[in-house]
């Protein structure tokens, strides 16, 4: 089964139920991209779809894109979702109704960030609001999960803050770079300080909180520059961590378990602005025994990592189809054609416009 990303050890702890995106013996119609521009828009397009039995699968991973996207998947038979999204430039103002949603039953689904035009109208620059996409089962009062939100400009900081709700259960479930938008920042500019922050959310499961103690350990990595990343992911590798999230705005986390302290992994971040030449530079990878993991924008292009396990089975060497410029009536039939070929739909990115990395075995 072709994954998206490997989960962790124990993410599976959280008890999310998140469809799988490979679904066994799905159809082509299982699948329906929807594309906006507004966040109040894909609320009302989410809670359209799923009124019809559909529910999010994948957000894209893109920093500032103008254009917003949900892929979407049939939803368990009898069940039906509801949908809310959250959408502040004031990262202070997203955290109390973030908060406040989850009382009311949502769970956290994706977090996204999206250029501002009335932020360019205003003040003759952009400044980029972070959307927070939460889901219930209608009718549904009190969530799977409980939460802890995080926000800092260092990493150091962050890291610590981290760690303490780490050994209380909680795990790391979304990340991203934002931009402090406060009055201040904006009057005084680099005077004040970086403009870049870093957002966290870890969740714990409600029923049982302790199950995730102790079970594992995380490093965070931030840098604007694709080979740094790649350099610290691997000596991370070495320590035993393993990939386990990235984000937009180059961003990732690696985690261990508690007795893992040996290198299994290695990684490779394949960067370009160039879709035609990613194409057959992925494919080169997997035939060299590397694993997709992930694709994300930010720091000056796309950003894709590869994982290699360094003994033992390697990966199936899948062959990676990527689709873009596609219009938004294009884009469902695109998907529908290549899966009646074998492949499958596992990430979705923006730069520009839409990236959908697709995915099949040529053994099979």
């Amino acid at each position: 089964m072709i994954r998206m990303k490997v989960l962790s050890f124990c993410l599976f702890l959280l008890t999310f139920s998140l469809p799988s995106l490979a679904q066994s013996g799905a159809t082509p119609s299982d699948y329906r991209f929807i594309n906006v521009q507004a966040s109040g828009t894909l609320e009302k397009e989410l809670n359209q779809n799923a009124a019809e039995g559909w529910r999010l699968l994948l957000l894209p991973k893109a920093y500032n894109s103008d254009d917003m996207g949900a892929l979407l998947g049939k939803a368990e038979p009898e069940k039906r979702y509801e949908y809310k999204v959250l959408a502040a430039s004031r990262i202070g103002t997203l955290e109390k109704e973030f908060l406040d949603a989850t009382k009311q039953g949502f769970d956290f689904r994706g977090i996204l960030t999206k250029d501002s035009a009335v932020g360019r109208a205003l003040i003759g620059n952009f400044f980029n609001e972070t959307m927070l996409v939460l889901e219930r089962l209608q009718g549904q009062t009190s969530g799977q999960n409980e939460y802890i939100f995080l926000n800092t400009k260092k990493e150091s900081t962050l890291e610590k803050e981290m760690d303490t709700n780490v050994s209380q259960g909680y795990l790391p479930v979304g990340f991203t770079r934002t931009e402090d938008n406060s009055v201040k920042q904006k009057m005084f500019g680099v005077m004040a300080g970086s403009p870049y922050e870093l957002t966290l959310i870890l969740a714990r499961n409600r029923e049982k909180p302790a199950i995730a103690m102790g079970q594992g350990e995380y490093k965070i990595l931030t840098t604007m520059r694709r080979g740094t990343m790649e350099k610290e992911m691997n000596q991370m590798a070495k320590e035993g961590y393993r990939y386990y999230y990235s984000s937009v705005g180059s961003v990732a986390i690696m985690a261990r378990g508690p007795k893992e302290k040996a290198a299994q992994y290695e990684y490779k971040v394949l960067g370009t602005n160039r879709v035609e030449t990613m194409e057959k530079e992925m494919n080169a990878l997997s035939a060299a025994g590397f694993a997709y993991r992930a694709t994300s924008n930010g720091g000056g292009g796309l950003a894709t990592i590869f994982e290699k396990k360094l003994a033992g089975a390697t990966a199936p060497k899948y062959e990676t189809k990527l689709l873009t410029k596609l219009t938004d009536s294009g884009i469902n039939k695109s998907i529908q054609d290549l899966r009646t070929s074998g492949f499958e739909l596992i990430d979705v990115t923006n730069l520009g416009s839409f990236l959908l990395v697709l995915q099949r075995d040529p053994a099979k």
